[in-house]
C-alpha cells in the first residue's frame, strides 16, 4: 500500500532505493569521521589524563565532528539542490 501512494506521487521506485542507499552511505561517513575523531582524543589523551575526563573529551569531539560534517554536508548539498534547479529553468 505504501509503494502506490508514492508511485501516485510519482516517485520511482529504483530512484527511491537510490536515494535512501546514498543517504545510508552518507551517514555511514559521517559517523566514521566522528568516531575517528573519537578514537584520536582517547588514543592522545589516555596515557596523561584519567579515564572520566578522557571519554568526556573524546564524546564532546565526536559530537563537535558530527554536527560539523553534518553541518557542511547539509550546505553542501542545499547548494548543489538549488544550483541544479536553477540551472533547469
Amino acid at each position: 500500500m505504501k509503494g502506490k501512494k508514492k508511485q501516485a506521487a510519482g516517485i520511482a521506485t529504483t530512484a527511491r532505493g537510490r536515494q535512501a542507499a546514498a543517504l545510508d552511505a552518507v551517514g555511514a561517513t559521517l559517523g566514521a569521521i566522528g568516531l575517528a575523531g573519537f578514537a584520536l582524543a582517547v588514543w592522545k589523551m589516555l596515557p596523561d589524563y584519567g579515564t572520566g575526563f578522557v571519554l568526556l573529551s573524546a564524546t564532546l569531539t565526536w559530537l563537535a565532528l558530527a554536527i560539523m560534517t553534518w553541518l557542511i554536508w547539509k550546505k553542501h548539498i542545499w547548494r548543489t539542490t538549488k544550483s541544479d534547479t536553477a540551472n533547469e529553468k
